[in-house]
């Protein structure tokens, strides 16, 4: 009794420091299946810097790093140095996590040895496809790519070829192409990221989005087009025209200026910059979509001129419906179809002029009221021509090193939240 007391005692003080290695582990195992992989690389890089932990629990947080990169990443070189860490540590040969790390990199080189033209291949289309080379050169790249994935799909840098794919895709605009091997490649190393730049999923599959509801968008106007000239063709209303009919589109037409010009006016004068809109003196100033014809109002002006054209469909639309002897079904016709035309040009409006072009403030609402309540602002990137023209338009400019006559003439004119002091006092 009195022998093993001592060595229950040693034991138990043990314990906390194998468990504690184990526990590191044993929980980024289970944030890396959970998809949290920056979360459990973050546990076993903060588990290292414990300066209490022996050879051992050091080297199983080594070996981990190592597992990480070879199943999850793809990171082989970086793998296979956490390996040989292992197998150049302290520890004795006949230790068994010393013996698998030497079983891990002979795996790694026999996947080597079995793949040497495709690796060859790899390398080759890998370096080419971060280089700018002309469009054709980047389509046999993606030819070359695909039958690569396609003959060998046991190749252990299958998820590098398929992102690859990805890449090459996005850069001749196939984004939907593009979108699906990047997914395809993280379904096979689902921490390629940490690798390679596949971030660029979300931002291709936004493009892909945009370039969809764009061709979407205008097959819609192509076919209004054709129901409009079908309509108008078959009313032959160039027998039967008069001049009221004439002022009837002229009266439209006049409508939607008033109705445009007296909303727009009214939202611009509800318009007010945010104090953190222009905080940054070195950002370029931003602008609301402003009343037609004033300084920033050119996007409103391109707005005014796609509904011109919709109320001028709609009107050439209802005069080949106006010879049909149902009105309720004139005015169900030229009710759906105006709204078609309408939604269609505001669509292409959006697409054209306002996607990916500006930044929103919603004052903190949230859900659907985000979307009704918020702003647009407009980066503008020369606004020098206009500075002196509509000086209160830049807020807070930076005057310390303007000559004294502009500084002062800026002190007058200009918009400061803080008016700086200058030789003479401020005005």
């Amino acid at each position: 009794m009195n022998k093993i007391l001592p060595f229950l005692i040693i034991l138990i003080l043990a314990t906390p420091l194998i468990a504690d290695s184990n526990d590191a582990v044993t929980q980024a195992k289970a944030l890396f299946s959970q998809g949290k992989y920056i979360d459990g690389g973050n546990m076993l890089n903060n588990a290292m810097r414990d300066q209490s932990l022996n050879s051992l629990q050091r080297n199983q947080l080594i070996y981990s790093l190592g597992d990480f990169n070879n199943e999850y990443v793809g990171d082989f070189k970086s793998a296979t140095r956490f390996y040989g860490l292992v197998i150049k540590s302290d520890l004795p040969e006949d230790q068994d996590i010393k013996i698998k790390a030497k079983e891990k990199i002979a795996a790694i080189e026999e996947l080597m040895l079995k793949f040497p033209a495709q690796d060859k291949i790899y390398k080759k289309i890998s370096n080419l496809s971060f280089q700018q080379i002309p469009i054709e050169q980047t389509q046999e790249l993606i030819l070359q790519l695909n039958k690569l994935a396609l003959q060998n799909p046991d190749y252990y840098k299958i998820a590098h070829v398929h992102f690859f794919i990805g890449h090459n895709q996005e850069k001749v605009k196939n984004f939907g192409l593009a979108y699906k091997s990047f997914k395809k490649a993280v379904s096979i190393k689902p921490a390629l990221g940490f690798y390679l730049p596949v971030s660029r999923m979300d931002f291709v599959l936004a493009k892909w989005r945009r370039q969809t509801a764009n061709t979407g968008t205008w097959a819609v106007a192509g076919i209004l087009l054709v129901i409009i000239a079908m309509s108008y063709y078959l009313s032959k209303p160039w027998k039967w025209i008069r001049f009221k009919h004439v002022i009837g589109g002229v009266v439209m037409l006049a409508l939607w200026w008033g109705v445009f010009n007296i909303s727009h006016i009214w939202l611009a004068s509800r318009y007010v910059v945010p104090h953190d809109i222009n905080s940054n003196p070195s950002a370029d100033p931003e602008y609301p979509s402003a009343t037609p014809g004033s300084y920033g109002g050119e996007i409103a002006g391109c707005l005014f001129v796609y509904g011109l054209v919709g109320v001028a469909g709609l009107y050439v639309f209802a005069l080949g419906t106006s010879r049909l002897k149902s009105r309720w079904l004139v005015v169900c016709l030229n009710g759906i179809i105006g709204l078609f035309i309408l939604s269609t040009m505001t669509t292409i409006f959006y697409l054209r002029h306002c996607d990916g072009k500006y930044e929103t403030i919603s004052n903190g609402r949230e859900g659907l009221m985000y979307y009704v309540a918020n702003d647009m602002y407009f980066r503008t990137n020369e606004p020098e021509a206009s500075f002196l023209t509509n000086p209160k338009a830049f807020p807070n400019p930076m005057i310390n090193n303007s000559p004294e006559d502009l500084k002062q003439w800026l002190l007058l004119h200009g918009k400061f939240d803080d008016p700086p002091k200058v030789e003479g006092g401020t005005k």
